[in-house]
Parts: structure tokens; C-alpha cells; sequence
């Protein structure tokens, strides 16, 4: 445990098999007895609070000592089926590629207009081919040579309330050729502000740096 006090939250993360998915609460931690205690209002289970909207399960944390952080490392499940899965056999992947994106111009984003919006809803509508007021922009994931299979993950920019809102989004629906495989379309919006910081993807096996001034 990093540190301690009455005015520390804690967070009790949960991984559920059923979904792939990571859920968390935000509460109390009682010491002595060993009690975690959830916040008003936090909901537990898969209808909580999700951790990362995309492929991403079984995360651990260990604490930087050095840094005085605690970092969530995270595992991705396969898209294919459990048949193809033992087939295949098994094997991990570590991904750890970062793009950067600097973008100078913001006057030509879409206005979003209406006041509740899915995230997952707006990449499945709006796919990387869609060209928008300002992106899509990112990169092709998994790609074959002819890219007939790829995943596409790239960034839109719009505007909400005079605000600037940043989405990403994981787009899988021409990531496999073979039929009855999973290709979820995820999305998340991303809290920063695109005219004063960059935005990074990281994916991959090797550092590779880019910053496109658009």
C-alpha cells in the first residue's frame, strides 16, 4: 500500500471473467479490520465503473518506489474464437509503441450538438474512413500486406458546449476476414485539452516517436 490516512480514497478493482472486462469502485479502506468500504453511489459488478473502454483485463498493479506512483499493467484477450484460440495455442503480447500528434489548428471541428453522446456509438458511426472537420488520425494496427485485415486506432476532435473533446477509438470491424470472430468497435473520450498538449497512441513493439503539425 503507497500511503494511508482518513483522507486517502482507495480504489478495489475487479476482473470478470464472464466480460474480459476491469470494474472499480472508489471508497474507504478500513486498516484494522481489513474492510473496504464502496462510496455512495458506486455501483459494483459490470454495470460499474469500467476500467480502460477497450480489450483490457486482468490488470495488477505494483508500486514505483522511485516515483512514488502506482502503476496498472493489463493483459488484452483474444479476438477469435476459443476453438481458434487452442489451435493457435497460447502466447502473450507486451504492446509499447507511442505516436505523438500535435495539432495547431482547431477551427474546423464538428460541432456536437446534442447533449448526451455514446463514444462507442460516434467510432462505430464514424469508422476511419469517415473523414471528419478534423481527423480521423492515427495509425493501422495488425495489418496484413494487402491490407485486407487491419485495426485501425486513431483520434477525432470535436466540439461540445465550446468545448474541445477528444475521442479515440479502436475500430475492429476489418480486423479479421474469418467470420464469428469478436470485432467490437470501442471508444472513450479522452480528458485533455488538444490545443495545449499532444496527443499519444501506444500500441505495438518498438518506441517510434511522430509528432504532424496539422
Amino acid at each position: 500500500m503507497s500511503t494511508r490516512g482518513k483522507s486517502v480514497k482507495y480504489v478495489l478493482k475487479n476482473s470478470l471473467e464472464e466480460t474480459k472486462h476491469d470494474y472499480y469502485t472508489i471508497g474507504t479502506y478500513d486498516v484494522v479490520k481489513d474492510k473496504y468500504f464502496p462510496d455512495k453511489g458506486m455501483v459494483e459488478g459490470d454495470a460499474g465503473l469500467r476500467y480502460d473502454y477497450g480489450k483490457f483485463y486482468a490488470s495488477k498493479t505494483f508500486f514505483d518506489d522511485e516515483k512514488k506512483r502506482r502503476i496498472l499493467w493489463g493483459l488484452t484477450n483474444e479476438s477469435s474464437s476459443v476453438k481458434d484460440d487452442v489451435l493457435k495455442g497460447w502466447f502473450g503480447i507486451q504492446a509499447d509503441v507511442e505516436v505523438s500528434f500535435q495539432v495547431s489548428d482547431l477551427k474546423n471541428v464538428e460541432v456536437i450538438k446534442k447533449k448526451h453522446y455514446n463514444p462507442k456509438l460516434l467510432c462505430s458511426k464514424n469508422s476511419a474512413s469517415v473523414r471528419g472537420g478534423l481527423g480521423p488520425f492515427g495509425f493501422l494496427t495488425f495489418a496484413s500486406n494487402c491490407l485486407r485485415e487491419y485495426t485501425s486506432v486513431f483520434f477525432r476532435i470535436y466540439n461540445h458546449r465550446n468545448k474541445h473533446i477528444v475521442l479515440i477509438c479502436s475500430d475492429q470491424s476489418r480486423s479479421f476476414l474469418k467470420k464469428h470472430n469478436d470485432n467490437t468497435t470501442y471508444g472513450a473520450f479522452v480528458d485533455l485539452d488538444p490545443a495545449q498538449e499532444k496527443l499519444t497512441e501506444e500500441l505495438g513493439e518498438f518506441l517510434v516517436y511522430i509528432c504532424i503539425k496539422l
